[in-house]
């Protein structure tokens, strides 16, 4: 009885991106078995972590010692069971501990780590202080042995191992394409005639010193993927949502055959319609955009760098039907997704009732607001400004007297604990500001952290058409500079005493700096100040004011009109005032 090949064993080389992919055919089997595996894992342990923000984590932690020279050694904390949580936040579980990386760990007695950061699944979560019980030996992911059932050619395996003993397998469809590739080592540790006749044999290949952890580049793919590639075995799909059963690992299994079958877009421009009921995970969210934009089967994007690569500027609309399940699933995830859609063209509809995507929409437009007022308020202040793009920060270098970095986050918890995180390591004096609407909770993420909270602010914004424009009070004289930046100035007897700047940066415009004199307040100067430079931001083309008001200046600005967009909060990481 003949059998068909459905795996290919393939040397395994690096093309010039110095990625691995598949070359020559070495070998083929009939069936794997113990290919599609879990991982192996060491013993449970139990541990304290000090300090902890997480009380009650989801899904698996992975800890990552950071030490002052910011080199890493990772913890994964595989399915942790919380057992009591302790005064000062600390947290007793159990979990089997791995160490992720092959190189040995870092001696931790000989060199502290500065920072113990927490991650739950990709997310990073905060710091805590230390966490008691990590392991000495360094427990690493072990993987089993791997039989090739039905083997046509071994001895090329074996003439491999003397030059390079890995290689990989592919997974092969009904009429013989490629559908996915991993990794293996080929350690050939028994051959045997197989019980599947036809002079075929059945070999083992051990894979004890494999140590790598899931997730890994390339990694073996685990139990979820067997299934996924018998729905594949007939060619791509030909129905939408077909990968809806399957949990996160079979889903991501499906995402790899996607990319593995790239079947872009033929044309973006048009209206394309999401079907998000089952975007309830990362993975849903990129099967469903790919079926979408590709239809079933569609490959676009499996992660957010992914879909920029799918994207080229083309104007297109997206519907987005119950975008609820997936903002409810991951509103972090799905707010940048939804940024970087719209960042190349895509007029995105959120199909959905639920009143959380008024504030997921509304965070987007509080993210775009901020980036126009930095920019802005960057040249008013004649300080250098850049985007930090993967965390939605932008980088100011405050070079004044007092000076200091300053970190300017748009709100989401990941985001602000992130650069807060990042702050309480740094040698330099730095800032944070963060525009939100949950200023409570931005505050708790900052002084987990142990930062210094600053003297809040409002970020306001207003239409400048109509912008009042008093004229100054009898015996002051108003004199204005035009240039890059726009001053004026109100003098009384030669001496100024009220001032201010505004910058324009395509129409948008950022006062700065509006003071008066203390003997010279309260007889509308501030005003007659505002007054002026929005004239000459109009004549410059601007079109909308933004800034931020400290609590002194905040009822001129709203005497003028201005409203609210968010508060602000502020932090630093040392305790000394700064010139802002």
């Amino acid at each position: 009885m003949n059998f068909p090949f459905r795996y290919e064993l393939v040397e395994a080389v690096e093309d010039e991106f110095v990625n691995t992919v598949a070359g020559e055919v070495l070998a083929r089997a009939v069936d794997v078995d113990g290919w599609c595996a879990d991982v192996l894992l060491p013993e449970r342990r139990t541990l304290v972590l000090r300090g902890s923000p997480l009380e009650a984590p989801v899904g698996d932690l992975a800890v990552a010692l950071r030490y002052h020279d910011d080199s890493m050694d990772w913890w994964d904390l595989v399915d942790p069971v919380v057992h009591a949580t302790l005064p000062d936040g600390d947290v007793v579980l159990s979990a089997a501990v791995c160490l992720r990386d092959d190189r040995p760990a870092r001696p931790r007695k000989k060199a502290r780590p500065a920072q113990y950061r927490l991650f739950e699944g990709e997310r990073f979560a905060g710091t805590c202080r230390t966490v008691d019980g990590l392991p000495e030996d360094e427990p690493r992911y072990r993987w089993p042995a791997v039989t090739l059932i039905g083997c046509d050619r071994p001895d090329r395996i074996r003439d491999l191992v003397a030059v390079n003993d890995w290689g990989g397998i592919r997974a092969l469809d009904h009429d013989g394409r490629p559908m996915s590739f991993a990794m293996i080592k080929f350690v050939v540790t028994d051959i045997r005639p197989s019980v599947l006749g036809n002079d075929l044999l059945d070999v083992v290949l051990d894979q004890s010193s494999v140590t790598w952890s899931p997730g890994y580049y390339r990694e073996r793919p685990g139990p979820a993927s067997r299934p996924v590639w018998e729905l594949w075995r007939d060619g791509v799909p030909e129905k939408k949502n077909l990968w809806a059963p399957f949990d996160s690992a079979g889903r991501r299994a499906w995402l790899d055959l996607t990319h593995g079958n790239q079947r872009p877009a033929a044309d973006q421009t048009g209206v394309h319609h999401l079907d998000g009921r089952f975007a309830t995970d990362r993975e849903g969210l990129h099967l469903a955009l790919g079926e979408a934009m590709a239809g079933p089967g569609g490959y676009f994007g499996r992660n957010i760098d992914e879909i920029a690569d799918c994207l080229d500027f083309t104007e297109f609309t997206l519907v987005w039907h119950d975008a609820h399940v997936a903002h409810d699933a991951d509103r972090d995830y799905f707010t940048r997704v939804l940024e970087k859609l719209r960042a190349f063209g895509a007029t995105v509809e959120l199909d959905s009732t639920l009143d959380g995507l008024v504030a997921a929409d509304g965070l987007a437009a509080l993210r775009k607001l901020t980036e126009r007022w930095c920019r802005t308020w960057a040249k008013a202040a004649g300080l250098t400004v850049h985007e930090a793009r993967e965390r939605h920060t932008w980088i100011v270098d405050v070079n004044r007297p007092g000076w200091r970095y300053e970190r300017i986050v748009t709100d989401t918890s990941a985001e602000v604990r992130w650069a807060a995180a990042e702050m309480a390591l740094s040698p330099d004096p730095e800032w944070l500001t963060t525009p939100t609407n949950s200023p409570e909770a931005v505050t708790r993420a900052i002084m987990h952290e142990g930062l210094w909270i600053r003297p809040p602010e409002t970020f306001l914004r207003r239409d400048l058409a109509g912008h009042p424009a008093p004229p100054a009070p009898d015996g002051y004289e108003v004199t204005v500079k035009r240039g890059d930046v726009i001053s004026v100035e109100v003098t009384w007897n030669g001496s100024a005493v009220a001032s201010g700047l505004i910058a324009v940066v395509d129409e948008d415009a950022a006062p700065h700096r509006i003071k008066t004199t203390p003997e010279h307040r309260r007889r509308g100067l501030g005003s007659v100040v505002m007054g002026a430079l929005v004239r000459e931001a109009i004549a410059a083309g601007a079109t909308t004011g933004l800034l931020f008001a400290t609590e002194d200046g905040l009822p001129l600005y709203r005497k003028l009109g201005w409203e609210t967009v968010s508060d602000v909060v502020i932090a630093s990481n040392t305790e000394g005032n700064h010139d802002q």
